[in-house]
């Protein structure tokens, strides 16, 4: 049975607004030779092994990626944007992915973005119903704005179903041990802060 869906994110800046300013510049002057034709979008705060894992599996089915990091509305951001995207950089480096994942960031709508960078897929993790669930919502939100892609659902392993951001988070800030949960450079950007 072949998805269909379509997913929105409403992403925005949470810094001073002369930061917006120029984050939007760079942003625009990332050179569109550096979008690959799959987007993983999130806002990866951290980037966990649940994250790792969908892509790994969006490698070997598509062969390239790119991930698109935005700030989610919803949610005070942990790490900064800046150190998001040196992380992402940094594990694509350390991963020997230089030529076939690349990391970006956007403000605004994902709709707006993939239509501006002409990308036809996405690709989004599935851990439980709850994610399901919003999905399909934002699927029948998106259509009415952008229908002319598609989004890839990845049903988490079951290690994963459990690992998130947020939980990810909360145990650093109560100084718990999370390098089952993360990649090496994300506990190195952790240890660092």
């Amino acid at each position: 049975m072949q998805c269909r869906a379509t997913h929105i994110a409403f992403l925005q800046s949470y810094d001073a607004p002369n930061h917006i300013s120029k984050m939007k510049q760079e942003s625009n002057q990332q050179s569109d030779n550096n979008i690959l034709p799959i987007v993983y979008p999130g806002s990866f705060d951290p980037i966990t092994n649940g994250h790792l894992d969908i892509i790994y599996r969006s490698l070997e089915t598509f062969g390239k990626l790119t991930l698109a990091i935005g700030v989610n509305t919803k949610k005070i951001p942990y790490l900064s944007l800046e150190k998001r995207l040196e992380i992402l950089r940094n594990l694509i480096i350390s991963k020997n992915w230089e030529n076939i994942v690349t990391a970006v960031f956007f403000h605004g709508l994902l709709s707006d973005f993939l239509k501006n960078k002409g990308i036809k897929i996405v690709v989004r993790g599935l851990r439980d119903l709850n994610d399901f669930e919003q999905e399909m919502r934002a699927m029948q939100f998106n259509r009415t704005l952008f229908s002319d892609f598609e989004t890839v659902f990845f049903p988490s392993k079951e290690k994963y179903l459990f690992i998130s951001s947020s939980l990810v988070r909360e145990m650093v800030i109560l100084g718990a041990n999370v390098d089952k949960f993360v990649p090496e450079v994300v506990l190195k950007a952790i240890n660092d802060q």
